[in-house]
């Protein structure tokens, strides 16, 4: 059962802190949900989203240093032409 951490728990010789992802048994997991610790990963869709997401800034980040260094070398282009002048 995949769980995701709700409060900060003691779990497998680790702290399992809020927002991680744990594995566990059905009736350890049970009980982590039933004391408010954790909630229910439905079939890993969860670790799907944060990835999608993750790979959807990067690409963002990506594309905004693109457009941000082309306008750079429009402009060393324009200016070395003489375009300002």
């Amino acid at each position: 059962m995949k769980l995701t951490i709700l409060r900060a728990i003691y779990f497998g010789n680790n702290v399992a802190v809020e927002g991680e992802i744990i594995e566990t048994g059905d009736l350890h997991g049970r009980e982590l949900i039933q004391k408010g610790y954790a909630i229910e990963v439905e079939n890993g869709h969860a670790e799907e989203q944060q990835e999608q997401q993750e790979q959807q800034e990067q690409q963002e980040q990506q594309e905004q240093q693109i457009s941000s260094s082309n306008c750079s070398a429009w402009q060393f282009y324009a200016v070395s032409r003489g375009a300002n002048r």
